[in-house]
């Protein structure tokens, strides 16, 4: 499974690639048709030629990469194709006896539009969200340590700053939970009884 996720990481971007280079490459047409266009009207007959001859590669090149962009998006197609079967196969393989967990999931969604500018079709992207773990680490790190040491010094020093050491604390250990239970672990015995 994870080398069809790489070979369909890869072929996504070069799919993704051939689109910006066929748009690029559009654009440098239309730029090269309205040179010809205002050589010819200039009557400068060889910078028109020129220019309709640029507009003509750009044009071809830019064929290519919507076909490259076609191939890639069939090879897209194939590989989730395979996947959507295998998941098939292993979803018929559970068994009864256990519960299923449905994981969250972030949706993205993306009008596609052609070349005349309507809309062609709805792209939907679903990202499986991270499962969210919550775990107690009795063991304060040395890093916390510090931080939890500098909140008591600042409120022992200066009761009133209590709210900006556990700002900082709070900085330092990333999670509320987690500083509360460093800033309770190190609460120095001197502590008085009011203190946070």
């Amino acid at each position: 499974m994870p080398l069809e996720l790489d070979s369909f990481r890869t072929a996504r971007q070069a799919a993704e690639a051939a689109a910006r280079e066929a748009e690029a490459l559009g654009l440098r047409a239309a730029a090269a048709e309205r040179a010809a266009r205002r050589a010819r009207d200039a009557g400068d007959a060889a910078v028109a030629a020129a220019s309709e001859q640029a507009a003509s590669d750009l044009r071809a090149q830019r064929a290519d990469a919507l076909r490259l962009r076609l191939d890639r998006t069939a090879e897209i197609g194939e590989l989730l194709g395979g996947m959507d079967r295998r998941a098939e196969t292993l979803i018929g393989t559970l068994s009864t006896s256990y519960p299923v967990a449905l994981l969250p999931v972030r949706i993205e969604t993306r009008f596609d539009r052609d070349a005349a500018g309507s809309v062609s079709a709805l792209r939907l992207r679903i990202f499986p969200d991270q499962i969210h773990l919550h775990q107690h680490r009795p063991v304060v790190t040395p890093a916390e340590t510090a931080a939890g040491r500098a909140y008591w010094q600042a409120v022992h020093a200066d009761p009133e700053i209590a709210p900006a050491a556990w700002a900082a604390l709070l900085d330092a250990v990333a999670r509320p939970e987690r500083a509360a239970f460093v800033m309770d672990r190190l609460r120095p015995r001197n502590a008085p009884p009011e203190a946070p």
